[in-house]
């Protein structure tokens, strides 16, 4: 990412334009959590100044590129593949590891 030619924008200016692309908006912290964890190994680019979390229009394209090229590697069919993840509390008992989608550190 090249914050000198792309323009910084706010978890909440982020969630309007998720919102024109997927089927409803997602919460302010979900968009953090992309930024902060990813989501199936990837991960929106951004960043934290401050208490802000910042991100670009363009790393939101790329992030949704990336996103798609993985899953339409899932199955051989061209079908997606379901994903599974327990939740949070269980994903901290056992270590879970959102990044590799498995258990284990």
């Amino acid at each position: 990412m090249n914050i000198k030619n792309e323009k910084i924008i706010g978890t909440f200016d982020a969630r309007d334009i998720f919102e024109k692309i997927l089927p409803s908006r997602p919460a302010r912290s979900t968009v953090i959590t992309w930024i902060k964890e990813g989501v199936y190994g990837v991960q929106l680019e951004g960043g934290k100044i401050g208490k802000c979390f910042w991100t670009t229009p363009e790393a939101i394209q790329r992030f949704i590129e990336a996103h798609n090229k993985q899953q339409k590697g899932d199955d051989k069919n061209g079908k997606l593949k379901a994903y599974k993840i327990p939740g949070k509390k269980r994903r901290l008992a056992k270590g879970y590891n959102l990044k590799s989608n498995k258990a284990g550190k």
